[in-house]
């Protein structure tokens, strides 16, 4: 079942699988681009700012399973663990690029930040598609 988010969304953009898809290889371009981008040595953030940019891998991850659940056909379950597992092992190919850019790390803890956002758009979605579970 397709969730009321997805059929304004699919309406109103009149995206096919296709476009889904390029927008999502689009995303993920820009979130590798973020993330080997070198941190700038001069400046040190502060707590706060460590921690914000921290929190900020739970949407990132959640609008990248959105964008992943709209390239399949139908909702259900296996659609959404492979929109799940692809976020996930992306977000991990992600950590595993940083750590080669001097000055950034790969962080466990950012993974599974990852994990959590791709975990609650799954949740969102199959709360709002109609009340049903996915089967």
């Amino acid at each position: 079942m397709k969730s009321d988010m997805s059929m304004i969304l699919n309406h109103h953009l009149k995206l096919d699988k296709k476009k889904w898809l390029a927008l999502a290889i689009s995303y993920m371009a820009l979130l590798i681009y973020v993330s080997i981008k070198p941190a700038d040595l001069n400046e040190t953030p502060s707590v706060t700012q460590q921690v914000a940019h921290n929190l900020l891998h739970v949407p990132a991850y959640a609008v990248l399973t959105y964008l992943l659940v709209q390239c399949f056909t139908a909702l259900n379950r296996k659609t959404a663990i492979y929109a799940f597992m692809i976020s996930f092992l992306f977000g991990v190919l992600n950590e595993f690029l940083q750590s080669f850019v001097p000055s950034r790390m790969a962080s466990v803890s950012d993974m599974g930040l990852n994990a959590i956002g791709a975990g609650l758009m799954i949740l969102i979605i199959q709360k709002t598609s109609e009340g049903q579970e996915l089967k």
